[in-house]
């Protein structure tokens, strides 16, 4: 059987580790044994550092009724959707962002080729044109997928050259 000090030591101080109040305790030696108490021991004792735990986020499932249960499902349903939702706008954004940097490149290198007097796939009729000028023949064709091409036919340094368009876009040069 615990010394009725011994209990009420015990008592105050889980009392106080259950409250979250801003006491300081302190722990003394009377004879054999360990007591606890608001005020010093002796001068220029130290308070002792008792763990409290901070409170739980959310009580035990199994002591809330069924209605607080269901509130309690709901409310972390919406936010794991909000979760989702706010992710998935974060892959959006992402992707297109990469989409205008792609988009950018592709221009610039067009931009770079027109200047240098080159053609590259990906081109348009418009840009081939800027870059080597009318062609001297274009002959053109349609497939059965519905396939525009057109073979545009130069002559350059000499030789012949041609721009293969594949429904208004360079797919290819020789």
């Amino acid at each position: 059987m615990l010394q009725p000090v011994t209990a009420a030591a015990i008592a105050v101080a889980l009392i106080l580790t259950t409250q979250q109040a801003a006491a300081q305790v302190y722990s003394c030696t009377v004879g054999d044994r360990k007591v606890y108490q608001s005020t010093p021991c002796e001068a220029g004792g130290r308070p002792v550092e008792l763990y409290v735990p901070a409170p739980a986020d959310k009580p035990a499932n199994h002591t809330l009724d069924d209605h607080t249960q269901r509130y309690i499902q709901r409310r972390e349903h919406k936010a794991r959707e909000s979760e989702r939702i706010v992710d998935q706008r974060a892959r959006e954004a992402v992707a297109s962002r990469e989409a205008k940097e792609r988009e950018q490149a592709r221009k610039d290198r067009i931009t770079s080729a027109k200047f240098n007097r080159e053609v590259i796939i990906g081109m348009t009729e418009s840009d081939v044109r800027d870059a080597w000028g009318r062609p001297l023949e274009i002959n053109r064709s349609q497939h059965k997928s519905g396939e525009y091409r057109e073979q545009w036919v130069y002559k350059r340094d000499g030789k012949r050259q041609y721009v293969y368009l594949v429904n208004g876009k360079v797919a290819g040069r020789n």
